[in-house]
């Protein structure tokens, strides 16, 4: 269940933070307006913790830091693949099951994915491309656990 949960919470984070960016891909200093930032983060539950992180205001680059990249924030999209591969490991002690390696290779690579990278690299890069990429591999990820654990075959 905790891995469902982290899944999901880690899709979730990445579609709140890309909604904002689908009209303006490439410009995110264009989409740097304080109250969207403010709500944005009151509905993921980190707006305290960013007052308590950051203290110069809101700022598109802070807050990409704080969804992607902060391994404190319960909701951030490191945090919840650490725990997915946490409880994976635990997941794959319990069973033997052989496609438990194709399962770790697709977790270890979007974990190294996401944790070698920052937030400017990340916004150099296309902010909007990047978070599509780890939502695709976040739902491959989902698919490989359906079929090897609730697909008739």
């Amino acid at each position: 269940m905790n891995i469902g949960k982290f899944l999901e919470r880690a899709i979730l984070s990445v579609d709140i933070l890309d909604v904002r960016f689908l009209n303006n891909p490439n410009d995110i200093d264009a989409v740097a307006d304080a109250p969207y930032w403010k709500y944005l983060l009151l509905s993921i539950a980190g707006y305290e913790l960013y007052l308590k992180t950051y203290r110069t205001g809101f700022e598109a680059r802070n807050v990409v830091e704080q969804i992607v990249l902060n391994n404190h924030f319960p909701r951030s999209i490191i945090y919840s693949i650490t725990r997915l591969q946490r409880y994976f490991d635990r997941l794959k002690q319990e069973g033997k099951i052989n496609s438990y390696q194709e399962l770790d290779f697709m977790i270890g690579k979007l974990l190294s994915k996401v944790r070698y990278s920052t937030a400017d690299t990340i916004i150099s890069q296309n902010l909007h491309q990047y978070l599509i990429e780890i939502k695709n591999d976040l739902y491959a990820i989902a698919n490989a656990l359906n079929q090897c654990y609730f697909a008739y075959s």
